[in-house]
């Protein structure tokens, strides 16, 4: 068998080394599954050197298109730095360890965006990621079950170098099984890596699990190896509207020194 990784070196001294590195991890895992001596079958979803949305998937479905770290307000988020971010974006260090990202904030704070952000950059750097909504992924996680194909679906996702659960916090313990969520928590702790955005601290994680045990445990799980943000900031919907309602000018919190100085005494004058 020729060896693809030397064939492509060959033929493409200068291919990116992204692409190369997303070719090696896809080969080597397709060898582990199916044997060093069987044929490696790869299918290239997309064109080469493009994101790799096919195994992000559907952007535009899920209306997170667009959510970029060019795209990113760091200056509304000052206990964020972009080097932080880019540094979380690389991957090296948090995912080959299975380590997790966990954002906390009120709605509209710009979790959802930065976290989507970052899996954009994992994928342009040759990561697997998979974002979805965690009621929906819980949703389809209780079907498993039902289907007694819970494990399965569970080990399919190990596919994915990342999975973002997104909104957590909007998962109900008044659904049925939602334990499921906390056995797929387990079942990556140490192994593969999870971002997940919160608007709730984790005293109201109680909401979310069967019972307090097992509320606790997933918590244990998640921050053993975590970085945490804290993104509490004014909600970005709610500025953008303040704005409109204002109107063109300058906000008065904006005014300099100089121009309140002369306000005041505009106004004494005109007394």
């Amino acid at each position: 068998m020729i060896g693809v990784l030397d064939e492509l070196r060959r033929r493409h001294p200068d291919l990116n080394p992204n692409i190369r590195r997303t070719l090696e991890r896809r080969i080597n895992a397709w060898r582990a599954l199916n044997g060093p001596e069987q044929d490696v079958i790869f299918r290239q979803e997309h064109e080469p050197g493009r994101l790799g949305l096919s195994d992000f998937t559907d952007t535009s479905a899920l209306g997170i298109a667009g959510k970029t770290l060019a795209t990113f307000d760091f200056e509304s988020v000052p206990m964020l730095s972009k080097a932080q971010a880019m540094a979380l974006a690389a991957g090296d260090v948090w995912l080959k360890t299975g380590a997790n990202l966990l954002l906390f904030g009120p709605p509209g704070g710009g979790k959802t965006h930065l976290g989507t952000a970052i899996g954009l950059a994992l994928v342009e750097n040759g990561w697997r990621v998979l974002f979805a909504r965690t009621t929906d992924l819980v949703q389809r996680l209780q079907v498993a079950r039902r289907e007694l194909a819970l494990e399965s679906a569970i080990a399919k996702l190990d596919r994915y170098d990342l999975l973002i659960l997104d909104d957590i916090t909007y998962v109900s313990k008044d659904q049925a099984e939602t334990s499921v969520l906390f056995e797929l928590i387990a079942a990556r702790y140490e192994r593969r890596s999870l971002l997940i955005t919160a608007n709730q601290p984790f005293g109201e994680w109680g909401r979310i699990f069967p019972d307090q045990a097992m509320t606790l445990a997933a918590i244990d799980r998640l921050v053993h190896h975590a970085t945490i943000l804290e993104m509490n900031v004014e909600s970005y919907r709610r500025r953008v509207a303040l704005d409109r309602r204002r109107g063109p000018g300058r906000s008065p919190v904006h005014a300099t020194p100089n121009e309140l100085d002369k306000a005041v005494i505009d106004a004494a004058s005109a007394s």
